[in-house]
């Protein structure tokens, strides 16, 4: 494939969606265990042992844990091994491979349909129109994400997820549409977490076959709280509380 304008966007439009998690894993992510290591062993009483905070953290979360003579290195260590950057690499190689594939593709036919490459058969519009929303979603995700330091391994695969299922969704939704209209449909459904693309397929599905699902209320039981906006209630969803009698347990 030759080097043009079009190869290159997405050679750097590859490289644009993995560079937040990259930096957040190198930088944030050091930064932000630095910072923990240092709370845990630093005290405002000069009589109190150093170790005393992490004595403390074992005895209330880990009571049966045995404790070692160097509680910062067992600290170290036990932090590393529940939350250590391995977790992520599984996701980041994911994400790294299904986005190439779907760039690639992307530059192939774009190419195709311009005449600057010949191809037998490009890919249909459509599917490169869902992708391309996909990859705008996913990409807006992690900026916001990165922003705020809310990065977890759940963040990356939830972008894996979105590019898998994006081409699938978005052909069947726009099925819906007049076909004019198609392929702009299949593209701004990146506008909508995916969460509400499912409710949303529920809907049409049930329209459509007269299931009689009733209309589903979108608004989750956290919002109900003072201070719990739709996106830190979706945060405790990510994490299985869904409920105000869940979040107070």
């Amino acid at each position: 494939m030759n080097l043009n304008p079009i190869t290159l966007t997405c050679l750097a439009g590859w490289l644009v969606l993995l560079l937040p998690t990259l930096f957040y894993l190198f930088v944030t992510w050091t930064i932000r265990r630095k910072l923990l290591l240092e709370r845990f062993t630093t005290t405002n009483d000069a009589n109190q042992d150093e170790d005393e905070p992490i004595r403390k953290y074992y005895a209330q979360f880990f009571p049966g844990r045995k404790l070692e003579p160097d509680l910062y290195k067992q600290f170290k260590r036990d932090f590393d091994r529940s939350y250590g950057r391995r977790y992520y690499l599984l996701a980041f190689i994911l994400l790294a491979i299904v986005s190439a594939i779907g760039l690639w593709i992307t530059a192939v036919s774009t190419q195709g349909w311009v005449g600057w490459l010949s191809v037998p058969k490009p890919v249909p519009p459509i599917v490169i129109s869902a992708f391309l929303g996909a990859y705008a979603w996913v990409l807006c995700d992690q900026f916001a994400r990165f922003r705020t330091g809310d990065f977890t391994p759940y963040d990356v695969y939830a972008g894996v997820f979105r590019f898998l299922i994006a081409v699938p969704l978005g052909v069947s939704l726009a099925t819906f549409a007049k076909d004019n209209v198609g392929v702009g449909i299949a593209f701004l459904l990146a506008a909508f977490p995916t969460t509400t693309l499912f409710r949303l397929s529920r809907r049409l599905v049930g329209t459509q076959l007269s299931l009689g699902e009733g209309t589903e209320n979108g608004n989750l039981e956290l919002e109900k709280l003072q201070c719990i906006g739709r996106s830190n209630a979706e945060r405790f969803l990510d994490e299985g509380v869904a409920t105000i009698a869940e979040l107070a347990w």
